[in-house]
């Protein structure tokens, strides 16, 4: 088995027509590489373009199974590890590596950010509109409330996808006037944060 491919091979095997129509095993066998190699080639690096491999000059299965693990990750992130190539595979651990590398610069979510008060604000002010109606019915509108006790960093995945979905709701012109971003926040005093919903909405559309 030939697991260590130079670029030229290795391009002009993903560049081939074919490689998406053949099988995992046929792909070894016909370019006599293991079933792993095979495998990630199909269905991992078919992700890059050859130029943004280009700088890579020997492909070993080390090196593409860290592919394999960076062509998962968002497009944002997968620009700065392919950045941080060289230096992920020198590492002993690449793995953690990658980890450091995205923990280095993860940008602070906007939500964690929130007061307790900008939460309470929210919610007084759909209590105050008598808005009960799905997905912003009383069972939503508690649970905005709650994230001032129990804080938006230590909600679950599922609780965050929940808020996540009204957020959405709000953005998609649930009610004619918003709800998250509404000016009462200024009115309250909570013009920091009026400012971070806003840049928050903004990059959600």
């Amino acid at each position: 088995m030939n697991d260590c491919l130079k670029y030229e091979e290795f391009i002009k095997i993903i560049n081939s027509n074919s490689l998406s129509e053949k099988s995992v095993a046929d792909i070894s066998k016909d370019y006599n590489i293991s079933i792993r190699y095979a495998y990630l080639l199909k269905f991992r690096i078919v992700e890059f373009t050859p130029s943004q491999l280009s700088f890579i000059d020997i492909f070993s299965i080390r090196n593409v199974e860290i592919l394999g693990i960076i062509s998962l990750m968002e497009a944002e992130n997968r620009e700065l590890l392919l950045g941080e190539f060289n230096n992920i595979c020198l590492n002993i651990n690449p793995f953690d590596e990658i980890d450091n590398l995205l923990n280095k610069h993860k940008s602070p979510n906007v939500l964690e950010q929130l007061s307790d008060k900008y939460w309470i604000c929210i919610y007084e002010y759909l209590i105050e509109r008598s808005i009960n109606q799905y997905p912003f019915n009383l069972t939503s509108i508690n649970f905005i409330k709650s994230i001032s006790r129990i804080k938006y960093i230590n909600l679950s995945e599922k609780q965050k996808s929940w808020i996540l979905n009204l957020l959405k709701a709000d953005l998609n012109g649930f009610d004619p006037n918003p709800i998250f971003s509404n000016s009462i926040l200024l009115e309250k005093g909570l013009s920091h944060d009026f400012e971070l919903i806003n840049d928050y909405f903004n990059n959600l559309k």
